[in-house]
């Protein structure tokens, strides 16, 4: 019995150490709000930056960003045509994402104001060109 019980206790003690390591391991590799997975990026200009759940300024804020944070999106735009106002869609995987994007008001960005995108790999396009769309929202 006293076997039976120390041995209980080494596998409840493993147990509790594997369930240790398993909620580290989550916590260290948890995706960060917003993933560098998109081949365009840009940067902010303003403080605060709103982060839209669509490309609207009427649509809920879903995040503030400050100034000079970098963004990364899909290299997809939109022309609010009611606003007047584009806005480029962004990876965003925090709380109040729309399917993992936000969307910023190009004048708000660096790149964008000047109604440009810029891809990682350091090229510029204009938005509309076939490399950065432009969608009627």
């Amino acid at each position: 019995m006293k076997v039976l019980l120390q041995r209980l206790k080494l596998v409840g003690a493993a147990c509790a150490l594997i369930t240790g390591l398993g909620v580290g391991i989550t916590a260290a590799t948890a995706a960060p709000a917003f993933a560098a997975n998109g081949p365009c990026y840009d940067v902010t200009n303003a403080q605060p930056t709103a982060l839209h759940f669509d490309p609207s300024d009427s649509s809920q804020t879903v995040k503030f960003l400050n100034n000079d944070s970098t963004v990364t999106g899909t290299c997809i735009y939109y022309d609010n045509v009611n606003e007047n106002r584009w806005y480029m869609q962004v990876n965003y995987i925090g709380p109040g994402n729309n399917g993992g994007y936000g969307y910023i008001w190009v004048q708000r960005l660096d790149y964008g104001q000047g109604h440009n995108c810029k891809y990682n790999s350091g090229q510029i396009f204009s938005i509309g060109s076939g490399y950065c769309p432009l969608y009627t929202y």
